[in-house]
């Protein structure tokens, strides 16, 4: 299962997938090249978000009423 925000190819993303042990991870996409990356597996997906918050990631509001 992947999770990431809907964008052009170019832009920059995030991205939240599970790895082959199936742990959380993330990736910061730049110009459509990995530019930084989860140094560790996650059991939760939220934690595995919060390390990434750490590292600059920043949610976007939905916009839904």
């Amino acid at each position: 299962m992947t999770r990431q925000r809907k964008a052009s190819p170019s832009a920059d993303r995030w991205r939240f997938f599970r790895d082959a042990a199936n742990r959380w991870r993330w990736k910061y996409i730049m110009q459509g090249k990995a530019v930084a990356q989860a140094y560790e597996g996650f059991a939760q997906y939220a934690d595995c978000v919060a390390d990434a918050r750490a590292h600059g990631y920043r949610e976007i509001a939905s916009g839904k009423r």
